[in-house]
Order: structure tokens, then C-alpha cells, then sequence
């Protein structure tokens, strides 16, 4: 079935596990994107697969952050659930030479695995603190650009694995966000421009 050591083994369980809940048994909206916080701050990564997330995701932890999630974001309600796990990162990233010995490892898929302690993970979120940042990378260099707010929710919706697991509280908030300017268009490369931790 699987050959390989035993973090990597159980992290192929974790995703098999991850993948149906995401797909059968979760009551939560699941989306495509990563999330980190600190104090009153949130900030979800929202893109494609290989649009930089996980990188992201973890250069905001040097900065102070808490992980909330690595590449499924849940929202239940109004709340961010969290469920923080091994950073994946490809294993050619640069990131990867300023990381600790014996803080990765490789994955089932042949990506490098960045353990996140149980210090390092973020408590649930109300929506009302989260801002999303849609990672473009053809906006190189350019600064954030507002989204309108059909835009946003449509990129938003896009992103979401089953949109009738989607409530009604749920949906409301983010419109709240999408209409008070808080969802983005930015550069993976410029995302986290001037953003620090608490």
C-alpha cells in the first residue's frame, strides 16, 4: 500500500483522512487556502495549487503568526476552525535552508514537510477579523489591488471545495468582507510587504 518512514506515513494518512472530510464528512465550508493570525489579526492566503501559500504561510510564522491552516481553510458559521498541520513546501524552495535540523521531512508526494508545533497553531477566528489576500502572480511588483465585491466572492467561491456546506452566517460575514474592502488581489512575491506580527 505505502512505503516509507513513519512521519511521512503519517502524513499520508492525515491527507487521506483530510481529503474526506473535506469531501464527505465535514458540516464546515472548506476552501482552498491557508490562514495565520496574531492578536486581533487574520490573514488567509487564497489560491490555486502552487500560487505560494505554504511558503507564505510559513514566512508569516517567522514573523510572530499562529498557523490556522495550511491549504484547507474551514469556516463553520462565522468561525474560523482551525487545523493546523506540516507545512508542505516543495524541495527546492530556499525557504528551506533557514529551517532547523529535525524540524522537516519528506512527504509521501516527495515534497519537504515543515512540522508545526502545537505553540506555533492558531485558536478558532471570528470572520469579522480576517482579512484574504487572492495570490495573483501576475501582479509582480504591483501593489494590492481592491477587488470589487462580486469579484471577490466569486474568486472566494471558486476556491470552495462544496459551496452548500456554505451557512448562511457564513456567507453573510464574508460578503461583510467582501463589501468593506477586505479581500485583495496581491503578488505572491509582495504579499506580506510591511506586514509584521504583534
Amino acid at each position: 500500500l505505502f512505503q516509507g518512514d513513519f512521519p511521512s506515513t503519517l502524513n499520508w494518512l492525515e491527507w487521506m483522512l483530510l481529503n474526506r472530510s473535506v469531501k464527505q464528512d465535514s458540516q464546515c465550508a472548506a476552501f482552498h487556502a491557508a490562514w495565520a493570525a496574531v492578536d486581533d489579526r487574520v490573514v488567509m492566503l487564497a489560491g490555486a495549487g502552487g500560487s505560494g501559500k505554504s511558503r507564505l504561510a510559513l514566512q508569516l510564522l517567522e514573523r510572530g503568526f499562529m498557523l490556522g491552516a495550511e491549504d484547507v481553510t474551514f469556516i463553520d458559521m462565522d468561525r474560523l476552525i482551525p487545523f493546523p498541520r506540516a507545512i508542505q513546501l516543495r524541495s527546492d524552495d530556499t525557504l528551506l535552508e533557514e529551517l532547523a535540523a529535525g524540524q522537516t521531512f519528506t512527504g509521501y508526494d516527495g515534497r519537504i514537510d515543515v512540522e508545526i508545533g502545537s505553540n506555533r497553531a492558531a485558536g478558532e477566528k471570528n470572520l469579522d477579523q480576517l482579512t484574504i489576500l487572492f495570490l495573483d502572480p501576475s501582479l509582480d511588483g504591483a501593489a494590492a489591488q481592491p477587488l470589487t465585491p462580486l469579484d471577490a466572492l466569486q474568486r472566494l467561491f471558486n476556491l470552495c471545495h462544496l459551496l452548500d456546506t456554505v451557512t448562511r452566517p457564513g456567507f453573510e460575514a464574508l460578503v461583510s468582507l467582501a463589501v468593506t474592502g477586505h479581500m485583495l488581489s496581491v503578488s505572491p512575491y509582495h504579499a506580506l510587504d510591511g506586514m509584521a506580527g504583534g
